[in-house]
């Protein structure tokens, strides 16, 4: 289980499973997969998430080939500098 913080959706609680994609004799990928538990507040948020970058406009024109976006995804160790300062 990994714990992270997304800044539009908030905490997010997810399984993962990392694969070796190999690429030649010498050369390897590593391709992580993260899924939230069925049923859970992490698969609302995650459905959430989706549906918001379904929503954006695209930047580029559809014949360029797509690059992922940097992580926005924050991991969490229990520490305040993890997360957005608060109100109080």
């Amino acid at each position: 289980m990994k714990k992270l913080w997304h800044p539009e959706v908030g905490d997010l609680e997810l399984t993962y499973q990392s694969l070796d994609l190999p690429l030649s004799h010498r050369a390897m990928h590593d391709l992580t997969l993260y899924t939230a538990e069925p049923g859970t507040t992490s698969e609302d948020r995650i459905k959430l998430l989706a549906s918001l970058a379904a929503t954006q406009p695209q930047a580029e024109p559809a014949d360029q080939p797509h690059q992922a976006a940097p992580s926005t995804l924050t991991p969490r160790s229990g520490t305040s500098e993890n997360r957005p300062p608060t109100s109080t």
